[in-house]
């Protein structure tokens, strides 16, 4: 849910002065909305319970004998049951009228969930049609065409703009106004279209619309194989190399510091990993007063941008992670874990900028990491995450700069859960300088220490909003622990194995362990 920058407030989402959004989480609409059904479920179980004591009031009034002969006691009883049992104010009036206010609850609940989103859902919906229509018919060879005469038209509207306001549209206008993710989704959905077999549309086709290429670039199995690429594997045709994961030695050697206490704090780890050595994560260990543990994963975003490179935090690691298949980025991650000694039981929170939030939600989402861990929260910055879906049981907290183009490019606004909250920031309206430059350039707003910085606004407005008080709650509760907690990092670099070896034949590749199930 969304509502304009200086606009009025609406329930769900707030507006901070500064350009902080806050939708979904425990203030969210959909949590107010799923309220509001507890609420009318409750009523129902009041009723039941005033239809029991109308039924014992009965009881009690025919078994009082209200004779001439009646005792004074039993004269009185029944006196004192005729106003329960009689007139407006009885048991069973209360009863229905008890239900009648469930049943608007419940019309209230489905009137509001239908009208949050039904603009939205029939922009997208005719775009997706008239998309897939296109690519099932003879005519999607004329879509080159189409495409072109949209791009000329768009050139036309912007020159318009600039005769009628004196200002161009430059990228960033297009990222803010939601125009870019719209554009992304209809691309998807034709492209999605164009496989074999009716394609119906869904609301996140990116993922489906790059999975056959995702499959062409690797499949992020984890194995250790010291070997030397094939030809395949060097034409980016063939499985990934498995995967090896090592702690770093010297400066990666485990180090004791000051435990972090707020999402800013995490994220200046995520970014700092971008200065160390290639392909690392690095796992804290929080050791409370108490004898407790807690652990906290900082994952980098793409590190290295060939398709071939020995680098998990690669291209294809962002393909595969968008299509939904399993990552090297992701199995690195699950591997740190392993090595770290993290037990059963121990809440993990993953925090990842770019492909590293990507990599976090899959690793959250992992039947077998989940058999394994306790991932209890994750924290995204800049990610497209909106169609990567995890349990109810992990709190999720996305930060998005409005003129970052990377959170969009699963063309999909993220879900407003109870258990997913999302923070969308006007860099323009930053009291900082730097976040101001930064509004300006596309690229720009996508950096990591932009992001450190929009955390510590996020983090000192906390209060401002239920869903942001929910997580940072949590997250003290679950990972930072009491005043008197220890931090230990570890920081374990992986490594895409390359080899020699002819390639497996397809069943046993089929066989390969995913992402996650391996040991250390």
């Amino acid at each position: 849910m969304t509502v304009e920058e200086r606009g009025a407030r609406a329930p769900g989402c707030a507006d901070d002065p500064v350009g902080i959004r806050v939708s979904g989480g425990r203030g969210g609409t959909a949590a107010r909305l799923e309220d509001l059904r507890r609420a009318a479920l409750e009523l129902r179980a009041a009723a039941d319970l005033l239809d029991d004591a109308t039924a014992t009031l009965a009881t009690a009034e025919r078994v009082t004998w209200a004779g001439a002969d009646a005792l004074v006691a039993g004269r009185h009883a029944r006196a004192a049951l005729a106003p329960l049992r009689r007139g407006p104010t009885t048991t069973a009036a209360t009863a229905v009228r008890v239900r009648d206010l469930a049943r608007a609850l419940d019309r209230t609940a489905e009137t509001y969930a239908a009208a949050e989103q039904g603009a939205e859902r029939l922009v997208r919906g005719l775009g997706a049609v008239g998309a897939t229509l296109l690519a099932e018919t003879p005519l999607r060879f004329l879509a080159g065409h189409v495409v072109v005469g949209g791009l000329a038209a768009a050139l036309l509207l912007e020159g318009g703009v600039h005769r009628a306001t004196g200002r161009w549209v430059g990228p960033a206008d297009l990222v803010r106004s939601g125009a870019a993710e719209a554009m992304l989704h209809g691309a998807a959905t034709f492209l999605r279209a164009l496989q074999p077999g009716l394609q119906l549309p869904v609301r996140a086709p990116v993922g489906e619309a790059v999975a056959p290429l995702a499959r062409h670039l690797g499949t992020g199995e984890v194995r250790v194989r010291p070997l030397l690429p094939s030809l395949a594997q060097r034409l980016g045709v063939a499985p990934a190399p498995p995967l090896l994961v090592v702690p770093l030695l010297g400066a990666g050697l485990p180090t004791t510091h000051a435990a972090p206490r707020s999402i800013d704090a995490v994220l200046r780890d995520v970014d700092t990993g971008y200065d160390g050595a290639p392909g690392t994560v690095a796992v804290t260990r929080l050791d409370h007063p108490d004898g407790t543990r807690s652990w906290v994963v900082a994952i980098p975003g793409t590190e290295d941008h060939r398709l071939v490179t020995s680098n998990p935090l690669n291209h294809p690691s962002n393909l595969r992670l968008m299509a939904e298949q399993a990552a090297a980025s992701a199995a690195l991650v699950a591997r740190a874990l392993a090595q770290a000694g993290v037990r059963p039981g121990e809440p993990v929170m993953l925090a990842g900028h770019s492909q590293g939030g990507m990599a976090a939600m899959q690793v959250a989402a992992d039947p077998a990491v989940r058999a394994r861990y306790s991932i209890t929260h994750v924290l995204t910055a800049g990610s497209p995450v909106a169609g990567m879906a995890v349990p109810p049981d992990v709190r999720v907290l996305s930060i998005e700069h409005t003129t970052d183009p990377v959170p969009i490019t699963d063309g999909a606004p993220n879900p407003d859960a109870p258990h997913r909250t999302t923070v969308r920031v006007e860099l323009a309206q930053s009291p900082d300088v730097d976040d101001r430059l930064a509004a300006r350039g596309v690229m720009d707003a996508h950096g990591s220490e932009v992001y450190v910085r929009t955390a510590e606004r996020i983090a000192e407005r906390a209060s401002a909003h239920p869903s942001l008080q929910d997580w940072d709650a949590s997250a003290r509760a679950r990972i930072y622990g009491a005043e008197g907690t220890t931090a230990t990092t570890t920081e374990y670099q992986g490594t895409n194995v390359l080899h020699r070896d002819p390639e497996p034949p397809g069943d046993a590749r089929r066989r390969a362990v995913p992402a996650g199930a391996g040991g250390p």
